[in-house]
């Protein structure tokens, strides 16, 4: 396998060995400015949460990559053994995901493996039509489900890191943290078909046939809230 041939695009923190690791975190930027973070810490400006994130990326930053991989994979065609996304094109609109899908398609190489793993739309959705049929708390159903969805601002993200981080996020062509999309298992394999693979799979957590994909996700793993799904080129 060829140095370099395999990626982890929209990492966060959680790099795999031997991949290159790209991210668009504004927590990676400030990972390489950390004296000047931890100063401002000290007079209230970072808090104590935004600090402890930011020493996580300090820690692995070599290891990653930053990059604004929206809807282009910046590698030749035919060029990639395995891609990795966990949990970012929900973060992306459709179709933009559809666009980094098809060019996916175009940098792997002929047997090359893809795996996308996102929010269980179908799942979360079940789990709040049960809980709406169930619950008898004074807290509804409903608020636990627009919190998972994450479509909508809420008190944390106007906090002043994250509005500065949102801003940053949004100048680089995303849109802060919430989703602007999400996906369940028949679009998502109509999108990856779309793409030009055709015989897309869905998998469990450290489902995957890349033994690399299947330590990353024992190390991490997303829960049964997620969506995995591996296809070849």
């Amino acid at each position: 396998m060829k140095e370099n041939a395999q990626i982890n695009i929209g990492s966060y923190d959680n790099v795999i060995p031997g991949f290159v690791n790209y991210d668009l975190s504004p927590n990676l930027l400030l990972s390489h400015v950390y004296p000047l973070v931890e100063a401002l810490s000290k007079v209230g400006l970072v808090d104590a949460r935004r600090l402890e994130t930011i020493q996580s990326f300090r820690a692995v930053k070599d290891h990653m990559k930053w990059g604004r991989i929206i809807d282009r994979v910046p590698h030749p065609t035919g060029s990639l053994d395995v891609v990795y996304a966990s949990h970012f094109l929900e973060h992306i609109d459709r179709e933009d995901a559809l666009n980094l899908l098809k060019d996916i398609h175009r940098a792997l190489r002929s047997g090359g493996v893809v795996r996308i793993v996102v929010p269980d739309l179908e799942h979360l959705t079940r789990e709040y039509v049960t809980a709406l049929a169930e619950d008898e708390s004074n807290d509804p159903p409903a608020n636990y489900y627009l919190k998972r969805l994450e479509v909508i601002d809420n008190a944390h993200y106007r906090r002043p890191m994250m509005r500065l981080r949102t801003a940053l996020l949004v100048a680089f062509g995303l849109h802060g943290m919430r989703h602007r999309w999400m996906w369940d298992w028949r679009s998502m394999r109509a999108a990856m078909i779309e793409a030009g693979f055709n015989s897309p799979r869905r998998c469990q957590n450290a489902g995957s046939s890349v033994p690399s994909l299947r330590q990353a996700e024992t190390a991490t793993p997303m829960g049964e809230h997620s969506l995995y799904v591996e296809a070849v080129r």
